[in-house]
């Protein structure tokens, strides 16, 4: 099956979950659970440095990675500025829950220079998704910002041999094996407040940037791909 059919199958499936009851009358996920599952998996236990986006549903898994002296590579929405680096020995208890908020105001967050800084190499990086199979196939909300989050640490030397993808769930997102492209990415773990799957996806992360598929108006707003652009002008 091509590339093109499949993301026309994915499409469809997005549109048909979205109009479900289930998306619109389950109960609040339980995101506290979830992020206890979390600290009992041993991929997190030995990671030094975890990945974290700017949603609510991981300000709990944010909150215990710097109690557990993990730390933290935030994300900014769409990689816009780029990525801000916490280090738990730098935070006072007390200031953890200003510490995990990736705003500029943040002065526990240090924004990355990638000219200058190479921050510690990433562990286990945390995502959301749409809907999740225990396959590891994994759908998004169709921007296809996870696919280019790993191509970017790849493209910075930041992913190690094990880095792990963990995606954290309500229980009824877990669904049946979803159709996959070639170059989507998906998860080794699936963590919901119900259960821990690990899902014995096992492809490679180190991936190249396509950039034919980049318009220059992306590339732009997006501190990250601007950098590896201009980077890839000087050495083509």
């Amino acid at each position: 099956m091509d590339d093109t059919t499949i993301a026309r199958q994915k499409e469809q499936i997005r549109r048909e979950l979205l109009q479900t009851e289930a998306f619109h009358n389950a109960p609040p996920p339980r995101w506290g659970k979830a992020a206890e599952r979390l600290r009992r998996l041993p991929s997190y236990r030995t990671a030094p440095c975890l990945l974290i986006p700017p949603l609510q549903a991981f300000r709990q898994i944010a909150l215990n990675a710097l109690t557990d002296g993990k730390r933290l590579i935030l994300t900014t929405p769409q990689l816009q500025s780029g990525f801000s680096l916490v280090d738990p020995r730098a935070v006072p208890p007390h200031k953890r829950p200003q510490a995990v908020y990736p705003h500029r105001s943040n002065p526990f967050a240090q924004r990355i220079d990638y000219r200058t800084q190479r921050p510690p190499r990433v562990d286990l990086i945390l995502t959301s998704s749409l809907a999740v199979a225990r396959d590891g196939s994994r759908l998004g909300d169709g921007s296809g910002h996870l696919d280019l989050l790993v191509a970017c640490l790849s493209q910075l030397g930041w992913l190690k041999k094990g880095t792990r993808i963990v995606t954290v769930v309500a229980p009824f997102q877990i669904v049946s094996p979803l159709p996959m492209k070639r170059t989507d990415v998906g998860v080794h773990w699936v963590l919901s407040d119900e259960e821990t799957i690990a899902t014995g996806w096992n492809q490679p992360l180190h991936m190249p940037l396509l950039w034919p598929r980049l318009d220059r108006k992306r590339i732009r707003r997006n501190d990250v791909l601007f950098y590896l652009s201009r980077k890839r002008s000087r050495h083509p």
